[in-house]
């Protein structure tokens, strides 16, 4: 059995999701109670139960871990299990009351909602070094998206007990995802923006340029690669999928980008970008 204090922050991390433990011996009630013993491990009811402890120097890819040194970064990291997870595996479903907040190690997951009818509507794609699942571990409100693996995935987490811990006991965690939630409002309102001020050929654009920015754009080009497919775009833009392959089937003509199964070569950065403020003004 799990002997531990009633606030133990590890212990109801533990105790949320479902483990069963013997052999465990006493804990503390407070954020290093991870650094104590290390808990004999024995029946799993969760197939996704966590494995190794996270290694420190992955951990520097998280915003909110930079500036941490290097010795609480190692004390961090004793708090967060590693789990895998298969492509098309849910991580976390819309509506779900689980609090746990993650942070991807390794793959891409994609941050989606369904609407009724079924139509998939794609918040973000996130890769390694991204975290998500904060909110509701802030808020203590359902979740508002379903997190779906998109590949492979290798994530740590930590519970919202443990989650809030590290913000009380590290200032600059805290200052960092204050930074990291101002940007994630500042995009938002750019995508309402974007929803209601242009036209889906003009999404479609601002879509494309967007992703090259996320690549190394050389000179006047730039790799996207793996692509999206049209449907994924459209579900980016708000758009039907036959309006984005038309645009794109345009674009291809124009010779401002060229298309291939797996990737979109863009071919003149710049004539793209400013078709795309064209049609803004």
């Amino acid at each position: 059995m799990l002997i531990a204090s009633p606030d133990c922050h590890y212990a109801n991390g533990i105790n949320n999701m479902n483990w069963e433990y013997k052999d465990c011996p006493p804990i503390c009630s407070c954020l290093c109670c991870a650094r104590n013993e290390q808990h004999t491990h024995s029946k799993m009811k969760n197939p996704h139960a966590p494995g190794k402890i996270a290694v420190p120097n992955e951990l520097r890819k998280f915003l909110i871990f930079r500036d941490i040194d290097d010795h609480d970064l190692a004390n961090i990291a004793l708090q967060l299990r590693v789990r895998k997870y298969g492509r098309g595996e849910q991580i976390i479903g819309q509506y779900e009351e689980d609090k746990t907040v993650y942070f991807l190690l390794g793959g891409t997951v994609r941050i989606a909602v369904y609407s009724a009818a079924g139509k998939e509507v794609t918040f973000r794609d996130f890769e390694a070094g991204a975290m998500f699942g904060e909110l509701s571990a802030i808020d203590g409100q359902p979740r508002s998206a379903n997190v779906v693996a998109t590949t492979e995935a290798q994530l740590c987490c930590v519970s919202p007990a443990q989650f809030w811990a590290l913000l009380k006991e590290f200032p600059d965690v805290n200052a960092a995802l204050l930074k990291y939630l101002s940007g994630l409002v500042r995009n938002l309102s750019t995508r309402v923006y974007d929803f209601s001020a242009h036209s889906v050929n003009n999404r479609v654009q601002n879509e494309i340029l967007r992703l090259a920015r996320l690549t190394e754009v050389r000179g006047n080009t730039a790799v996207i690669s793996p692509a999206p497919t049209h449907a994924e775009i459209a579900s980016r833009v708000n758009a039907h999928r036959v309006a984005v392959t038309k645009e794109i089937s345009r674009l291809a003509r124009a010779g401002l980008i060229e298309r291939s199964p797996r990737k979109f070569i863009v071919r003149d950065f710049a004539a793209l970008r400013k078709m795309a403020e064209e049609v803004l003004e």
